[in-house]
């Protein structure tokens, strides 16, 4: 630590020094390949390699809160996972595969698996991102939401910033979630 004092405050060079000290420090423990870190509170994505930012976005997340299936009793939470996880696998053009807990909050009958009705185009935007667990980064038809914890649990991404996620970032890409 730097000692340089005025009096009970340290100068501004002693606390650059010791800022510079530290980036240096946590620079050699972290990783030089490219990760993912998703801030859910801010609703962030970052893009990084080592220290450097590649990529910073509005990103929503979920926005919290359940939903019981009055005839199951079936109850879903609608949160995203905090953790670490990595890139499973990449998908362009997805097909959104609608879950159960869709038809109950749109209050439709809850058709079979394998029912045409689960299969919808165009929703997930033209890329998406498999971390695990059901969970994915992709697209939204909703942009202009971006920035506030709206969707059930995937992270959402605007058409630009998730092209360049999905150019950017192979298969085993770590995704920190906090």
């Amino acid at each position: 630590m730097y000692t340089e004092n005025k009096g009970s405050f340290r100068t501004q060079n002693a606390i650059a020094a010791e800022v510079k000290e530290l980036r240096r420090k946590i620079g050699q423990k972290v990783e030089k390949k490219i990760y993912i870190v998703v801030d859910s509170r801010a609703n962030k994505l970052f893009l990084k390699r080592g220290l450097d930012l590649l990529l910073e976005a509005d990103c929503s997340v979920g926005r919290g809160g359940t939903l019981k299936d009055k005839k199951s009793g079936r109850i879903w939470e609608f949160v995203t996972p905090r953790g670490d996880f990595s890139i499973r696998y990449k998908m362009e053009a997805p097909l959104w595969l609608k879950p159960d807990w869709a038809f109950v909050e749109s209050g439709q009958p809850v058709p079979p698996p394998g029912d045409p009705s689960r299969t919808v185009a165009g929703e997930l935007g033209k890329y998406a991102l498999d971390i695990g667990n059901g969970y994915l980064i992709h697209g939204t038809k909703n942009e202009d939401a971006l920035g506030a914890p709206v969707s059930h649990g995937c992270v959402r991404l605007g058409g630009e910033a998730l092209e360049r996620l999905y150019r950017e970032a192979p298969v085993g890409t770590r995704v920190y979630i906090y």
